[in-house]
């Protein structure tokens, strides 16, 4: 398919006009024009010892001038052959997708019940899990692990979302506070997902430091590698267990969340609930076949004549006008 620039039809066809209205101008002031001496005069017309007919060269000139214009406005109209290709393109990224038709997006709630979670403190913390729970859609699937100095009770990964909040009501505060237990249960039940390129989320509440920080930090390699992504929130002020929760969210791509108080952690939890619902993306490969437009351009030739054009215009001038040597 032959493609022209329209733009520049007017601009061409000005120059037209332009060129035929000063073949009646032109000629007095070129007399003038190629009647001096220079070497480089000498040297062109050094082959010009004939002097053809004044007719014959003016037909000449005339001849080269139109080409001359012919050529010029070719090159302002910029005519290009375009063909078009198609291609197979590969394209990864990510993209959210109708999770229901897919797979379930997996979400572990890992919640500490340890001693320092007695009374009211665990009962709100139940209250906003469950919450946390209501406000995914049901794109997810949820587990749930609470954990003291062992993991106290465990419900897998499930679309039944009524057996998970009962069995969130049914744990007791107790014992100590070790992180590796939970965390290792919670890898055993997510890494399957990385199969699948869907990410994963594990959301930590905990109160208290760990006594097996070694051991549990090492886990987190894992979920590094299973692209498994752990959003923490540290319940009270103690600075040191910020700073534990962040390095855990921090190596595993999550972010660390505060609640100062227990009244804070619904808010801090729903929080983390958009964080969620904005990472879900499932990563898939497409091969994509698309139509290239391939351009060749057909005025570079044109320019070349309109500048020969020029030359040989003046040598001929030459002639016509006389130049005195």
């Amino acid at each position: 398919m032959l493609r022209i620039n329209l733009e520049l039809l007017v601009p061409a066809l000005i120059l037209v006009l332009s060129a035929l209205i000063s073949q009646v101008f032109v000629p007095r002031m070129l007399r003038r024009l190629f009647t001096f001496k220079h070497t480089m005069v000498k040297v062109l017309v050094k082959h010009f010892k004939k002097r053809p007919s004044r007719r014959w060269l003016k037909m000449l000139s005339m001849g080269f001038k139109a080409i001359f214009i012919i050529s010029l406005v070719l090159v302002l109209l910029a005519p290009e052959v375009v063909r078009k290709e198609k291609v197979v393109v590969d394209v990864k990224r990510e993209i959210p997708v109708s999770l229901e038709r897919l797979v379930s997006t997996p979400v572990v709630i890992i919640m500490d019940v340890s001693g320092s979670m007695k009374g009211d403190k665990l009962r709100l913390a139940k209250t906003a899990a469950v919450m946390f729970i209501k406000s995914l859609p049901s794109g997810f699937s949820i587990g749930f692990i609470a954990f003291s100095d062992t993991v106290v009770a465990a419900e897998p990964l499930t679309d039944n979302r009524s057996a998970v909040e009962r069995r969130i009501a049914q744990v007791e505060a107790g014992g100590g506070t070790v992180y590796s237990a939970p965390l290792d249960l919670a890898l055993s039940w997510l890494r399957v997902y990385s199969q699948l390129n869907v990410t994963s989320f594990v959301v930590f509440i905990t109160d208290g430091l760990p006594a097996d920080t070694p051991f549990y930090r090492n886990i987190l390699a894992e979920y590094r590698k299973h692209n498994i992504t752990i959003f923490s929130v540290f319940i009270g002020t103690n600075l040191k267990g910020e700073e534990e929760t962040r390095y855990m969210a921090r190596e595993t791509g999550g972010r660390q969340y505060t609640a100062k108080t227990i009244e804070e952690l619904p808010r801090r939890l729903l929080a983390i609930s958009r964080e969620i619902k904005r990472f879900t993306l499932v990563k898939i490969d497409i091969r994509v076949e698309r139509e290239l437009e391939v351009k060749i351009p057909l005025y570079e030739p044109f320019l070349m004549l309109a500048l020969l054009s020029l030359l040989v215009i003046w040598l001929v001038n030459i002639k016509i006008y006389k130049v005195i040597f």
